[in-house]
Parts: structure tokens; C-alpha cells; sequence
């Protein structure tokens, strides 16, 4: 990317060819086809790790998930895996909380009718969650996702904002509450739920919804901005 003080690379680009870090290297084993598994980097595994790792999800926890793309519904998977009791999904469109209904979600949020801590009160008969996942970027969603949570409830912020995005946070949430917030970018990689993936209990073939040559890429980006896709994959040579 061009910023005109040079080249700026971020996380992600367009490319014929890479060099990756042995942590992001992975073999699927399992033979068949291998277009899906480019979603063991971005989105699925290195994202279910953050459950495993990060949050640290326990059996008989309650999961909130804020925002059912593609990292939502994957997070939605790993915490049914974890043995979550209850997994609340929230969104703003009915399509996604269809998705995640898929994915293992017990109770599902429209952000767009309710207010989230209020909805997940009525739906915790007012326990709150344990753990919550933000995959937004929105500082409004974040801070409401901190309300969500009990006292001495975990907050996971994953959702990529604008650059400059503030965190406003009463301090009485993390000082007298006791809550925790933390950021994660990708759980600490791909090897360690890879065995998940190969006993075929992530619905990794399930989250692809749309397949596209090289020539419909950015079909591909309008599916995503339109909120239609789970995720789409580029199969090279189709």
C-alpha cells in the first residue's frame, strides 16, 4: 500500500507468492481438496485459538459473541467445542444470527431491536457472561460489550477498528468490577487446534458459502460488505 512515505504492508495484502513463519505453517492431512484451508490463517483456526488461549473458555461457561461474520461464527464453533452451556450471539443483521444459530449458538441478540446488556440480562436471568468476544472495531460495541460481562468477566477484542479508534471505559468496571479486557490477533497461532481441524470438528467446510475465480475477486468484497458472505474463497485455475 502506497502511503506516499514509502511502502506501508500491514497484516494482510494481495500477492502471488509469500514467505510465511514456520507458525503459520500447517499440514492439513487429510488429503482432498485444499482450497479452504487458506482459512486456517486469517479466520478459522488462528481465531478458535483465541477461545483456547486467550480467554481461556471453560466447560459450562457462558460465551457472548458481539458481530457473526465469519470470526464470530468460527469463535461461536470453539466455544460449543470448549463445552460452553450457553453461547449468546449478537448482531445487527437476522442473516448472521441465522449463521450463528448454525455454528452452535444457544441464544441469539438483534443489536438493532434491544439493547445488548439489557437483552443479555433477560437471556442469562441476569448472570451475564463470562466471556465476550468483539469482532466490530466499533468503540460503541466495545463499550457495550464490557457491559455484558459479570464482575470478574473476561473481554476479548479482536474486531479491527479505524486507525485512531478510542476505548472509553468507566474505571470502575476494571478497578471495582474486576473486569478484564485484552486484545488477540490470532490466539498464538495455528499449530495448537490444528487436531481439531483434521477430526473435522471445526466447521471449517460449512463457513465457505461462496467459491470464485480469480476474476471475481472483488464480487468477493461486495459479498462481504453486503453482509452475504460467511466467507469467500478464491480457487485459483476454476
Amino acid at each position: 500500500m502506497k502511503t506516499g512515505l514509502g511502502i506501508a504492508h500491514g497484516r494482510n495484502d494481495e500477492r502471488k507468492e509469500t514467505e510465511p513463519q514456520a507458525l503459520s505453517e500447517c499440514f492439513d492431512g487429510r488429503g482432498g481438496g485444499i482450497h479452504d484451508g487458506c482459512l486456517l490463517g486469517c479466520c478459522a483456526l488462528s481465531d478458535a485459538a483465541d477461545v483456547l488461549t486467550r480467554a481461556k473458555v471453560t466447560p459450562d461457561g457462558c460465551v457472548a459473541v458481539f458481530g457473526c461474520g465469519s470470526l464470530g461464527l468460527v469463535e461461536t464453533n470453539a466455544a460449543q467445542l470448549c463445552g460452553a452451556r450457553q453461547i449468546i450471539a449478537i448482531d445487527v443483521l437476522p442473516r448472521k444470527l441465522d449463521w450463528a444459530r448454525e455454528f452452535g449458538a444457544t441464544d441469539t441478540i438483534d443489536a438493532s431491536q434491544a439493547e445488548s446488556a439489557d437483552a443479555v440480562s433477560v437471556t442469562t436471568g441476569s448472570t451475564m457472561a463470562d466471556f465476550a468476544f468483539n469482532f466490530s472495531g466499533s468503540a460503541v460495541a466495545i463499550n457495550q460489550t464490557v457491559g455484558i460481562v459479570h464482575n470478574g468477566g473476561v473481554v476479548v477484542l479482536e474486531g479491527a477498528g479505524l486507525p485512531g479508534t478510542q476505548l472509553v471505559v468507566d474505571q470502575a468496571e476494571l478497578i471495582d468490577n474486576e473486569k478484564v479486557i485484552t486484545g488477540a490477533h490470532a490466539g498464538g497461532g495455528i499449530p495448537l487446534p490444528i487436531d481439531r481441524f483434521r477430526a473435522g470438528t471445526f466447521e471449517l467446510d460449512t463457513l465457505v458459502n461462496h467459491r470464485l475465480s480469480l476474476e471475481k475477486v472483488n464480487e468477493g468484497f461486495d459479498l462481504m460488505t453486503r453482509g452475504e458472505a460467511r466467507r469467500s474463497v478464491i480457487v485459483f485455475g476454476a
